[in-house]
Formats: structure tokens, sequence, C-alpha cells
């Protein structure tokens, strides 16, 4: 063992050991452009894709995600999106969107 100033032995502690490395990973995100209001036909190949080489974490849209405002249209958000967010169909990953909100910015 090893002696201490007086001469007698000092018990030494085991070395710390380093601690384990996190478990955190980066979230796998899905990202797709332009959706122009077909949530539907996004949503079906999000799926697709999610089951073919997912897990994902989350969609991302960027781009234009509702239909572009045009003159003499309706301003109303189309029923195919409204469906969405009435919860009358579910989202298969939770979705965030940036950019352009086309009819959606009218609010």
């Amino acid at each position: 063992g090893t002696r201490g100033c007086h001469g007698r032995e000092m018990i030494m502690p085991p070395p710390l050991s380093p601690p384990p490395p996190p478990s955190f990973s980066m979230p796998k995100l899905l990202v797709a452009g332009d959706v122009r209001g077909h949530v539907s036909q996004l949503y079906a190949r999000v799926e697709a894709v999610h089951k073919s080489v997912g897990p994902f974490d989350a969609l991302l849209c960027v781009g234009d995600f509702f239909p572009a405002k045009t003159a003499g249209s309706a301003s109303a958000i189309p029923k195919e999106v409204l469906q969405y967010m009435d919860g009358h169909k579910k989202a298969p990953l939770p979705t965030f969107f940036l950019g352009s909100a086309g009819l959606g910015s009218f609010c």
C-alpha cells in the first residue's frame, strides 16, 4: 500500500470510472417541400417512407403548406386541411411547417 506522512498505511479509494455517455440521440426528421394543401397525399407518402426507412420523430414541411390564394378563390382553408385540424383525420407524425403560409396568410 501507500504510506502516509506519519508512516501509517493509507487506504486509497478505487479510481472513479468516467460516467456513461448520454443516451440522447438526435431526432430523426423527415422533410417535405411545398404541400399546397395536398395534406392527405403528403401523409400517404409519409406513412410509406416512415415504414420503409423510419422511424422518424417528426415531419418538417418547408415552403407553401396551404394552397396559393388567387384572385376569386375562396378564403377558407380547404376541407382536406380542416379534417386534420379538427381531428377527423390524424397525422402519422408530429408535423411542423415553415415558409409561406399561402392561403393561411390572410389570418
